[in-house]
Order: structure tokens, then sequence, then C-alpha cells
């Protein structure tokens, strides 16, 4: 998986310049075409494949007259320029009439490996952007189907030293269909025997075209057979606890719960209907539509053949629009008997470097602004932050944002100072006072908001191999309540979602209580941790006030190991973004604003070391559970008291350690 641009012609540069023959001179072309790795392994260029053959058309602009033509079998890439892209770069001596003002580039990769593709040297910018092919050659790798590219009027008439030569943008032309399974119970019997594709187009084309004129065939291409007579099984499952329809490809690069079975190179079909989902409704995947059948048109028709239990059976699919340099990939559970097919589409790869386009955390320049002060830039640029979630109070998106920015301390306590409680203080007037519980967790509660580039995806994680912690997904019917945008005030929290101008919620919960309260503590033995009433509020139930009900006596039996063991609970919370490339690495959710202008950020400063909103580094937050202390116990008084690092500390205030606090500013 890589992109493909050309990169620079990095000088076309003349020294004088160089005469060769009268009315002539020469230029000399530093060709490079880049790949971007996505691969994990630095060495890997994608899925390791090389292009098969490259050929490069100089043309004079706009008349058509061949200037240079270059072909290169078996291209090596290899090295790495600045950008960290893998390359392959010649250079080249191109001799051009004096008057000639601007040149024409194209490139041509894989021509080869096209049947039917016939590009030689003779021929003009009109046949290599008309030029079309029947399919590609068998046991094709990502890096080996052809791509096209073009820069036109590249201006050379000002005869400098030299010439920045914006990149040539390389697109496969062809589609990419990738086919996974898997089933709802592990002690279901899954076999596949067949796929098969019918509507197939007579031709594909090298450039993508204003109009398509196709034929289609409803011969049938083999797509995937099995080699046993049973059919190859299926041994994935994906339960509906894993996934519910809609998000499947969370667990695309997991094969015990989705199984890749086949993937093939298909001409381009314009056709295909929608499938069931919008960009909005928080699933990252499209369903296939219920009851689809009998379609007129000429989208391309896949038959699966399969059988559970033993019991044969056949699903038709109609494909969604298959387009060029597009990795669909389809999903399939069986579940009842019958598939549950979701669809994910991707660009295969971008077409320029996601480096280059990665989005940034917000930063304030020079003056101290940040892309909050404007409305211009707030709603143009791509960028991303992670910030305490508060009431909109009226406000838009945009001043709250401001607001929760430039205020560091502000926000949801609990996300501000990175601990939560189970179970958790009253929400109300009296959280200060530290005195009143509530059934359950309390919630860490961040906006979480990436803007861009278009097509980019993001995943919350947990750090937290022992389970302790766990995100929260309920519906909230007055989440976004007061705000000025118009938006639902409800909303679902998550934890992976889309690039848009909207903030999401996401929550961080404890899964275990630390202590109960309930008139009959723990009894000795006991492995479950005690049940306690279901109180909401304070109000009628004052005992939930009592400081009894923090003590010694009420630690559930989980409570009780970790407070005599001294275990700190902790978990890392970091954020992943994944770019159409494919590319995917963690964001700088906590930056250090050390350096940058602090006129940005109110007085108050930051609670933590390195001017950090959180505790943690650039790309984790430490999260804590912390067991609830009683009102005034070791001098504790509010929110900040629990969170806060103290050096001289009693022997039962061991977990009073906060490496990442700063003690200057508290």
């Amino acid at each position: 998986m890589c992109i493909l641009s050309l990169l620079s012609f990095a000088g076309c540069r003349d020294e004088e310049p160089v005469q060769s023959a009268e009315g002539k001179r020469t230029i000399t072309v530093n060709l490079g075409i880049a790949m971007s790795r996505v691969a994990l392994d630095d060495t890997d260029l994608g899925d390791d494949s090389q292009p098969t053959d490259m050929k490069v058309w100089i043309f004079e602009h706009g008349t058509g007259n061949r200037l240079a033509y270059i072909t290169e079998t078996q291209p090596v890439f290899s090295g790495s320029d600045a950008l960290g892209e893998l390359v392959n770069t010649k250079e080249y001596v191109v001799e051009v009439e004096n008057e000639i003002q601007a040149l024409d580039f194209y490139v041509v990769l894989n021509s080869e490996n096209g049947t039917g593709l016939n590009l030689e040297e003779a021929a003009t910018p009109s046949q290599i952007k008309e030029a079309t092919f029947t399919g590609v050659k068998a046991n094709l790798k990502d890096n080996q189907v052809p791509a096209y590219g073009c820069l036109e009027n590249f201006d050379v008439s000002k005869h400098r030293n030299s010439y920045d030569v914006p990149a040539i943008k390389l697109t496969r032309a062809v589609g990419k269909l990738e086919l996974f399974f898997t089933k709802e119970n592990e002690n279901s019997e899954l076999m596949i025997k067949k796929v098969t594709l019918t509507k197939l187009p007579d031709k594909g084309y090298l450039v993508k075209p204003e109009t398509y004129s196709l034929n289609y065939s409803d011969d049938p291409r083999t797509l995937f057979e099995s080699e046993e007579e049973k059919g190859t099984e299926i041994t994935a499952v994906l339960t509906e606890t894993d996934a519910s329809l809609g998000d499947f490809s969370q667990y695309q690069d997991d094969a015990s719960k989705l199984q890749s079975l086949m993937s093939a190179y298909l001409l381009e079909n314009p056709d295909g209907g929608k499938w069931a989902g919008t960009e909005d409704d928080g699933n990252l995947d499209y369903t296939y539509p219920e009851n689809l059948t009998n379609v007129t048109d000429n989208r391309y028709v896949m038959t699966v053949n399969y059988s559970i239990g033993g019991t044969d059976k056949m699903q038709v699919v109609y494909l969604p629009a298959i387009e060029r340099n597009v990795w669909n990939k389809i999903f399939a559970r069986v579940k009842g008997g019958t598939l549950q097919i979701q669809y994910k589409a991707m660009p295969w790869e971008t077409v320029v470097t996601s480096i280059g386009y990665a989005p940034q955390p917000v930063f304030p320049d020079e003056e101290g602004k940040t892309v909050f002060d404007s409305d211009d830039r707030y709603e143009s640029e791509d960028y991303y932050v992670l910030l305490p979630k508060k009431e909109y109070d009226g406000k838009d998106t945009r001043s709250l944002m401001y607001e929760l920015y430039t205020e560091a301390k502000s926000g949801d306590p609990e996300a501000v100072l990175c601990y939560v409680c189970r179970p958790g203080y009253v929400d109300n007037s009296k959280v200060d006072n530290l005195t009143y519980l509530k059934d359950g967790s309390g919630g860490a509660r961040f906006y979480f908001m990436l803007t861009g580039p278009e097509g980019a995806t993001w995943e919350a994680h947990l750090n937290d191999p022992e389970g302790n912690f766990a995100f929260s997904t309920t519906f909230e019917d007055s989440e976004f309540e007061d705000n000025a945008d118009g938006y639902p005030v409800g909303v679902y929290k998550v934890t992976h979602g889309i690039a848009r101008l909207k903030p999401y919620v996401i929550q961080i919960i404890a899964t275990h209580n630390y202590t109960g309260t309930t008139d009959n503590p723990k009894q000795e033995g006991t492995e479950s941790e005690v049940k306690y009433p279901e109180i909401t509020t304070p109000a009628g139930n004052q005992e939930w006030g009592d400081k009894t009900y923090f003590g010694n006596n009420y630690l559930t039996t989980w409570g009780e190991k970790q407070w005599n063991d001294k275990n700190v609970i902790s978990a890392e919370f970091y954020i992943t973004v994944k770019l159409t490339d494919g590319t995917e690495y963690e964001l700088d959710i906590n930056p250090s604003y050390n350096g940058y202008n602090q006129k940005a950020f109110s007085d108050e400063g930051f609670y933590y070391k390195d001017n950090r909103r959180y505790a943690g580094t650039d790309t984790r937050i430490w999260i804590r559970q912390l067991r609830a202390q009683y009102n005034g116990e070791h001098g504790i008084k509010n929110y900040v008291d629990m969170a806060k690092h103290v050096d001289e500390r009693s022997e039962d205030e061991w977990w009073r350690v906060n490496p990442y606090w700063n003690t200057d500013n508290e």
C-alpha cells in the first residue's frame, strides 16, 4: 500500500544556459518518483511490491512535439528523501528549442500489466489520455497495476538556474476489492465455496474520462474458488458484543475476528447503488440494504456460494460503484443462516504525501492567536484538539472551544485532573465538599475534534491490560444542550469517528467499585463486589453523606486488595488517526505549550509540568482511579486536592503521588 507521486524534477536547471546547437539549449531534469511508507517496517514498501515498468514522455506544451521518451524496466525504489519517502531518482538531459516556453510531462507505470494497453514511444498526448485496456494480468500486487499522472504547462521560459516543479500525482486506473468473512458464533461451521462476479465492463480507462462508454458482460469471473470440496473454512468469530452492525471494520486487522478471503483488482464500474448509512451516523461502515433483489442496472453482481452446518446456501450482493484508486472492503458476518454485509471504501492511496497533509495539534501563533480566534481559520484548517467537556451555555462551538483552550483548568474536573472514582461524587453544587457519593463511576469527559484531512478517521484507545477502565458509549439526551449551532442536543459518547467540524464526546469510566455504600459491608472471603442502593442524588438519602461509608469497612473485595497492596490503578489514554493512504499513528493530544506565546492562555496556567493540559506525555494521558475520600480527610476539600502531588505523605497517603503535577502552579 503506497502512494505514488512523481516528485522532483528538482531543478530543471540550465546554468548559462548550455547551448547544444544553434537555436537549442539543454535542460538537465532530475526525475524522481516517490512512494510513501505506510507499513510498520521502515524497510517495507507497502505490500513489498515494486512497479514492473515505467514510461515517461516529455512534450512541448500544447503541440504534441515529443522532446524525450524515458522507459525503465523494474525500476527500483530505495533510499529516502527529506520527507521520508522511498524514491527512485534519475537524471536526464533534454534538448529543447530556445523558443520553447513550457513542457508537458506524462507518466505511466505498469502499462505492460494492462491487457491491451499498448503505449509505445510514438504515443501522442491524446493517445495516452484515451488509452484503454480490458483487464490486468493475474497475480499482481498493489504497486503493479496500471497508474497514470501528468503535469502540463510547466514553465521553462525564464532560463533560471533551477525550477521548483510541483509533484506529479499518479493514480491507479483500477479499484481494489477485498472480501472479509466471519461468523457470529464460534460453534457454527461456515465454509465458503465460490465467489463470482458478473456485469463486467468491457474496458478500463487509463485516464478517468468525463463520461464512460461501457458494455457489460454476464459471463462470470471467478474471484475465489475453494480447493476443498466442502469449501474453505472461516474460523474468525465476531460476536454482536464485539461489533454491532455498522462497525465491523474496526477489526479488519484482527484475523481472529475478520478473515480476509481474497482480493482482486477490478475495472471501474460507475454503476452502483447507495448502501445504508451517512457520514454523520457515527458508524464506520455502510450496511447492505435489506431485501435488495432484481436490480436491473449494470452494477457489479457478486454471488457467494457458502454452507452453514453442511447446508448449502447462496447470496447475491449488488456492489456499490467501483472507482479507480479506491480500496473497497466488503465485510460479511453469517448470522442466523444469512449474511450481514457491510462496506467501507477508502482511497487506496492518497495522491500526495501523508506527511505534508497530516493534521496538526492546535498551537498559538506568534501573536498568541489560534484557529479558535477567527471563523476563517476555524473552518478552513486541518487540526485536532482534545479538551475537557463543558456545557455550551448558549455558545457556538468555536466560542466554547476558545474558552476551553485558553482556560486550561476549566471544564469537566475529572478530565482536567485525569482521574475517576467509583462510586463517584455527586455532580451538583456540593461537589467541592466531597461529601456525597452516587452509584456507578464518575467519568472523565472530553470533547475531541479532528477537522481534516477529508477521509481521515480516528479511534480512541486505552492501554489497560487489566481492564480497570472502559469507554462509555451511552446516549445522553442533553449532551449538547443549549448550543448555538443548532446541533441535536442528544448524542452518543463514542470511541471513533471521522474528520468533521463538530466535536465528539469521549468518556472514560472505571469498571470496579472501590468501596460500597450499603448497611451490609462485605463479608470475609466474599469474591463479588458489594451491592449498594441505586441512589442518584443525596436528597432524602443523607446517609450517603455519612463519613462511615467512605471507610475501610466498606471496601469491596477488589478495592481492599488494591488499597492494602498500595496498587496505583492507572491506564494510558491515546488516540490514533488513520489517513486515506492507510498511514496510522498516535496523535499529540497532550502537547507541551512551552515555547509558544503564553498570551493564548489565561493567567491561571496549567496544572501539569511543561505547560501540559493533562498528566502524561505528548501522545498519552495518564488516567487514574482513586478511592473517594471524605471531605476534610488528609486535608482534601476539592477535586484538585485529590489529584495533586504531595511530597510529605503519611503511610495511608501512598496514592498521593503524581509525577506529572506542576507543584509551582496549584
